[in-house]
Formats: C-alpha cells, sequence, structure tokens
C-alpha cells in the first residue's frame, strides 16, 4: 500500500508538471507563430523579470511550508506566511509598475501568491489539488494571454492575461489569511526560510538570470533565437521539476525514493539523445525561420541530464535541512553561468550562450552531489558552504566583470592589443612597440577618444548633441566641430548616391525596433509610409559657417551608427 501511495503521488505531481509544461510549450509555441522574433525575446525579457522578482517575493516560506508542514501539521505557519509573502509582494509589485510595466507588477504578485499555493498542496500531501492547479492556471494563462493579445495588439496585453490567470488561481491561498495569525511558528523557521531564500533567488538567477542578460547585452533578437532553444530545454526538464516535487515532502516523510530516483535519471538521458538526433531533422521543417537554434538545441537539450541530478540532491538536502548547501551549490553555478554568458556568448554567440546553459547546469549537479560530502554537519559548519560559495560567485562576476569592461590588455612580447566595446560594438586595436607602457597608454587614449565620441554622437545619450538634435523639432542646435564634421560627410555621401545612403531614418528605426518589440508585429504598409515622410536627408540643414543644425519638418531624427564609426 505504501509503494501504491508513493507512484500515486508521483502520478498526480507528474500530471501537474506534464500539463504545465505542455500548455508551456504551446503557449511559447504560438507566440514565435504570431510574434516578430524581436518581441518574442521582449516577452521572454518581461517574464523572466517577474519570475525572478517573485522568487525573491516569496521569501522562501514556500520550501519551508513543504519541508515542515508534513512534519508537524501547524495552521499558524500558513498564516503567518501568507501575511509575509502577501506584503512583499504587493510592495515588489508597485515597484515593477512603476519601473517597468504595470502588467509586469501585477504577474510579480501573482506569480508570489500561486507559488504559496502550491507549496501548501504539496506540505498537505494533496497531490491532486496541485495537479489541477498547475494544469489550471498554464491553460488559464494561455487562453486570456492570447485573447488579450488578439484584442488589444500589444506584448503587454500577453503579460497581463498571465498575470489575471496566476491571480486568480493563486488567491486561493488567500483563505489563510487573518488579522493575528500568531508569529510563533513563523520565527521558529525565520532561519531555514531566509537560507531558502537564498536558495529560491539563487535558482530563479540560474534559471532566468540568462534571459535578462542576454536581452541587455546581446538584444532581443539574439534572446529571441535563444528562447526557442531554451523552451525546449524547460519541456526537457519536466522530469527535473517532477522529481523535485515530489521528492521533498517524500524524503521529509522518511520515504524510500531510490528507484523513482534512477528511473528519473535514466529517462533524462534517453530524452537528451532523442533531442540531439531528431533537432537538425524537425527543427526545419517546423521552425524554418530558427534553424540558426539547432545547434543550440543539441546542447542545451544534453543540459537536462544534469539538470534531472540536480532536481534529486535538492529535494534530499531540502528534506535533511541542508538548505545552505542549496544555496551555496547555486551561487558558484550562478557565478559560473554569467562567466560563460559574457565570454562564451561573446566569443561564439548562440551557440557560446548554449553552451553556458550546458556548463551551469553540470556545475550545479557536480555542486550538489559533492558539497554534502566535502563538508558535513560534523567537519565543517554549512555557513561556511555558503561563505565558500559566495567568494567564488564573487570572483567570477568579479572576472565577468572584467571581460565586459571598456578596455581589457593583452601583450605578447612587444605587441599589445588592447579589446573592448563601444558605440554598441567590440573594438580591438594593436600597437606594436618596444615600450609597452607607451603603446598601453596610446591604447587607452586611443579608448577614451573613441568614448568621446560616442558620447557626442549617440541616439541614446541625453546628454549628446545628436539627442539634442533630435530632440529640437525644427530649431537651431550649436553643434561641435567633430559633429559637425561627421554631418556634413553624411550629407555628402548622400547627395553621391543619390539618397541611398541617409542618415534621417532613425524615425523608420524606432518603428521597426521599438514598435516591432511592443505590438510583436512588422509595420503595415500605412505605419511605414507615415514614417518614411520624416525621412530625407534635403530636409537636414547643417550650416557650417555658424556650426550649427536643425530639420525642416518637425519630428524628423538623425542616426550616426552607419558612418560615426
Amino acid at each position: 500500500m505504501t509503494i501504491l501511495r508513493n507512484y500515486r503521488g508521483l502520478l498526480r505531481v507528474a500530471g501537474g508538471q506534464v500539463g504545465a509544461a505542455t500548455s508551456g510549450a504551446a503557449f511559447w509555441l504560438v507566440m514565435a507563430w504570431i510574434l516578430h522574433p524581436v518581441a518574442y525575446g521582449y516577452l521572454s525579457w518581461l517574464i523572466s523579470i517577474a519570475m525572478l522578482i517573485s522568487a525573491f517575493t516569496v521569501l522562501g516560506w514556500g520550501k519551508t511550508i513543504a519541508t515542515y508542514y508534513p512534519k508537524e501539521g501547524r495552521n499558524e505557519l500558513l498564516s503567518g506566511s501568507v501575511i509575509i509573502v502577501l506584503a512583499a509582494s504587493l510592495l515588489a509589485g508597485a515597484v515593477t509598475s512603476l519601473v517597468l510595466d504595470p502588467a509586469v507588477g501585477l504577474l510579480v504578485i501573482g506569480l508570489s501568491l500561486f507559488s504559496l499555493a502550491v507549496y501548501s498542496d504539496l506540505g498537505e500531501q494533496n497531490y491532486a489539488r496541485y495537479m489541477w492547479m498547475w494544469i489550471g492556471v498554464r491553460l488559464a494563462s494561455f487562453i486570456l494571454a492570447v485573447a488579450i493579445y488578439l484584442w488589444w495588439g500589444m506584448v503587454s496585453g500577453i503579460v497581463a492575461g498571465l498575470a489575471i490567470a496566476y491571480l486568480t488561481f493563486g488567491s486561493r491561498i488567500l483563505k489563510h489569511f487573518c488579522i493575528n495569525p500568531g508569529m510563533r511558528e513563523v520565527r521558529g523557521k525565520m532561519g531555514f526560510a531566509l537560507t531558502t531564500l537564498g536558495a529560491d533567488v539563487s535558482t530563479g538567477a540560474v534559471n532566468l538570470l540568462d534571459k535578462v542578460l542576454i536581452g541587455l547585452y546581446f538584444g532581443m533578437a539574439m534572446l529571441g533565437f535563444y528562447q526557442l532553444a531554451y523552451r525546449i530545454f524547460v519541456a526537457l526538464t519536466i522530469l527535473p521539476k517532477i522529481l523535485l516535487f515530489y521528492l521533498l515532502p517524500e524524503k521529509s516523510a522518511g520515504r524510500r525514493t531510490t528507484g523513482v530516483e534512477i528511473l528519473g535519471t535514466l529517462i533524462s538521458v534517453g530524452l537528451a539523445g532523442l533531442t540531439f538526433i531528431l533537432a537538425p531533422l524537425v527543427i526545419p521543417q517546423l521552425f524554418p525561420d530558427f534553424t540558426e537554434s539547432i545547434g543550440a538545441i543539441q546542447i542545451m537539450g544534453l543540459a537536462a541530464i544534469p539538470a534531472t541530478i540536480a532536481g534529486i540532491k535538492t529535494s534530499e538536502l531540502y528534506s535533511r535541512e541542508r538548505a545552505r548547501v542549496v544555496l551555496g551549490s547555486h551561487l558558484v553555478a550562478l557565478g559560473v553561468g554569467v562567466a560563460g554568458i559574457m565570454s562564451l556568448g561573446k566569443s561564439f554567440g548562440l551557440l557560446g550562450l548554449a553552451i553556458s546553459m550546458l556548463i551551469l547546469q553540470i556545475t550545479l549537479a557536480a555542486s550538489l552531489t559533492f558539497s554534502p560530502r566535502l563538508f558535513s554537519r560534523g567537519a565543517v559548519p554549512n555557513k561556511m558552504v555558503v561563505g565558500l560559495a559566495s567568494m567564488t560567485l564573487a570572483a567570477v562576476l568579479l572576472l565577468s566583470y572584467l571581460n565586459i569592461q571598456p578596455l581589457q590588455i593583452e601583450i605578447v612580447g612587444n605587441k599589445v592589443r588592447g579589446t573592448g566595446t563601444a558605440m554598441g560594438t567590440f573594438v580591438a586595436i594593436t600597437v606594436v612597440h618596444e615600450k609597452t607602457e607607451d603603446a598601453e597608454a596610446a591604447i587607452a587614449e586611443a579608448f577614451e577618444e573613441i568614448k568621446r565620441i560616442e558620447r557626442l554622437m549617440s541616439v541614446q545619450d541625453e546628454t549628446s548633441e545628436i539627442y539634442a538634435l533630435n530632440h529640437s523639432g525644427t530649431d537651431w542646435v550649436e553643434l561641435s566641430p567633430e559633429v559637425l564634421h561627421v554631418l556634413t560627410r553624411a550629407q555628402y555621401y548622400s547627395s553621391l548616391s543619390g539618397g541611398a545612403f541617409d542618415i534621417t531614418v532613425q524615425p523608420l528605426m524606432d518603428l521597426w525596433m521599438e514598435k516591432t518589440k511592443e505590438r510583436g508585429k512588422m509595420p503595415v504598409p500605412d505605419e511605414l509610409s507615415e514614417a518614411l515622410e520624416l525621412v530625407g536627408w534635403n530636409n537636414l540643414i547643417v550650416d557650417g559657417d555658424h556650426s550649427r543644425a536643425r530639420f525642416v519638418q518637425y519630428g524628423m531624427e538623425v542616426t550616426l551608427g552607419g558612418i560615426a564609426k
């Protein structure tokens, strides 16, 4: 009867995760079908931010409930947790709404309440309700997100649909809300909850920070391609999630789960191999615009194996109240992942980003497996595990920081090479000189000059002269000799090419990049025609005698991306 009960619970947890993952996969596939790749990446970026914030606002009380409620069954723990999480999520949601988007703020609140609700189901070992909660919220998310987007036509509408669904299902946990909950149980578990909070945030960072960083540093288009590969990886990690959510309460209750763990690992190996073989055959047929993602899909498919092992080890450590080891392992993996994104992504593009994900998952599985043996309770305090992991994270993040700084110097003999980022691209300068100190100084001065020119001619920098010109309407704007020279040469090349080269195309770029990102669709002919009315190099007047320039037509803007370099 015990074995039958175990597998019945496993099947229900599996049913919830499979149903959630299936509807989630369908959601992202439909989004890829109806959205422009830039908007697809932007949607992933917004949702990743919301999920990362909600991992913090739950404050570790979800897993605390799942760990202690099966042992103690105290309702005071539930009511106290609801008070804390509700307050934190409302505050975080309000700030996110002001800083980013109101729909993202609502999603933060909904995700937080829903997370606490499903963990309470696990704590009560109500696996049937857990299953239907996941299936229900994902189906509702899918229907509402698509419906609101088709009605409103904005990517924010998709996020709003998700928020409504998670708020609806997550609000069930508010039945445990009471004015005077009695916080003694909460205070007694505060230490475990805070440690679990660190693990939850680091876990969220491991799973979500890659999207945030890729969107910021590599652009939404690259993120769109990466997202397709990542969603396939997520589908393959259904098994680790099933094992984590099921094994945690089972192990906490003292039940043996060895057979389930072995079976799960073998299945993950089979799925990874199948993905590696089928990706080159299936992707060109189903997603011909995403053939660049094939290599990334194969690499990230392999990451499902260490992800499964990590899920098993995480449940074991939580059941033994070793949350600090989980936190330390995730911190180490996070540091390695961030370093991989910044270094491998810069060197190898999409494939490098996929490899960084694989390395991250291997690091996490290895750390969760070997850290408890290296730092047993009797040998080294758990705090030292977190301390060592934090130092490792700090060191790796420092290396990542140095890796993306404007200037790196490499000296080989009498050849000095400086590399860095400037004007939205990578720059390399090589100097051959007997005195390497002089060569380093020359390279540094060159980079400073490049940055100075960028500050003058940037479209985004509000202190730049080009920004001032673009927001001047039809008024004259005084310009420095450098900016005046570039504008004059741009006019010359526009005349020489018959308008084929035209720096006044910024309104078109805004339409294609910003509006497409917000709405998910390519511009329609009427919008293109309207933007084209603001394009025309003849309507930019450059007065060299008085070092100034102005537009003839209100709403015109220039971009020097094609000539300032």
